[in-house]
């Protein structure tokens, strides 16, 4: 297992990830044993939430495959080697939600539980849906940005259509060497490179529209037991470090969704778990943002009581 070497403060990702990293290594002809043994970690099989694995070790572990493979789109080729159950509860409870919106919100909601390495927000701005991560540490390397938009897209086509593509995708990274050919292959839409943040800008008539698989028990147990391990991860910090540091109540399940991500919005928005396109600010206006925002310390005054009886925390 990874070693727990650095600080405990230092974001983590379910360390289920490296399996998808060494299985796009022997899909490159590559060995992944090699690449591991020389960055200290073992293969990891499982996908227990509460083992982790820091950032810091994630960009060690893809320099050497990077260097190893010579391939710029490594980040790509990952992705398609993650399933729904590498994010756990998580994975199958977005494959469940009932519109590609609350697929969104459901993701933002609980991505703690995946990795803590980046802050998400939703945007709707006229017809435009936008979903956007923000690396919480600049040193963060390029695969792992690409491996998160390419795993949003890939888990949006399989829950609504093979053929669904974005509007745009802004990335914070540089264009390859090699061009931004594979990138719009991918993605299906023009690719901005350079950008201020990593984000997807969809049509939002096809955010809304119910998908095939919708199931609102299966989505609503899956969140649940994401919850129960989001406070499991507080409580006992996870496995090879990068627990969150703060207490948490036993037993008390809704500040689980609450440590999982404080909402920090633009305006005060009450919000509909089932509906969540049906946020309203305090005067009953529709409101321009709903974000949840990870941090280590609690925001004056919390989560207001109306937003964890809608979330059925």
């Amino acid at each position: 297992m990874p070693k727990p070497k650095q600080s405990l403060t230092e974001p983590t990702t379910v360390a289920a990830y490296v399996e998808a990293i060494t299985r796009a290594l022997q899909a490159r002809g590559a060995d992944p044993d090699e690449v591991l043994r020389e960055i200290d970690v073992s293969r990891i099989h499982g996908n227990d939430p509460l083992v982790r694995i820091t950032d810091s070790t994630v960009n060690a572990i893809y320099a050497r495959a990077v260097a190893l493979t010579g391939d710029e789109y490594f980040g790509l080729r990952v992705a398609e080697h993650i399933v729904p159950g590498t994010l756990h509860a998580l994975g199958y409870a977005l494959l469940a939600s009932e519109t590609l919106e609350d697929f969104c919100h459901r993701f933002v909601r609980y991505y703690g539980l995946v990795s803590q390495s980046a802050d998400l927000r939703i945007l709707v701005e006229g017809d435009t849906f936008r979903l956007e991560a923000d690396p919480r540490s600049p040193d963060i390397c390029v695969e792992t940005q690409d491996v998160w938009a390419a795993l949003v897209l890939r888990l949006m086509r399989m829950a609504y259509r093979a053929d669904f593509c974005p509007r745009a995708l802004d990335l914070r990274r540089p264009v390859p060497a090699g061009g931004e050919g594979p990138f719009r292959a991918f993605f299906g839409c023009p690719v901005r490179f350079g950008q201020p943040h990593l984000g997807f800008h969809f049509d939002l008539a096809a955010m809304r529209e119910p998908l095939l698989g919708a199931n609102r028990e299966l989505a609503q147990h899956n969140d649940q037991i994401a919850m129960t391990y989001l406070e499991k991860l507080d409580r006992e910090g996870g496995e090879g470090g990068g627990g969150r540091e703060g207490g948490i109540a036993e037993g008390d399940i809704g500040r689980a969704y609450l440590r999982a991500g404080r909402a920090g919005r633009r305006t005060t928005a009450a919000v509909d778990a089932r509906h969540p396109h049906r946020c309203r600010d305090r005067d009953g206006d529709r409101a321009p943002l709903f974000a949840v925002r990870r941090s280590g310390s609690r925001e004056p005054g919390g989560v207001p009581g109306r937003i964890r009886r809608r979330f059925g925390a």
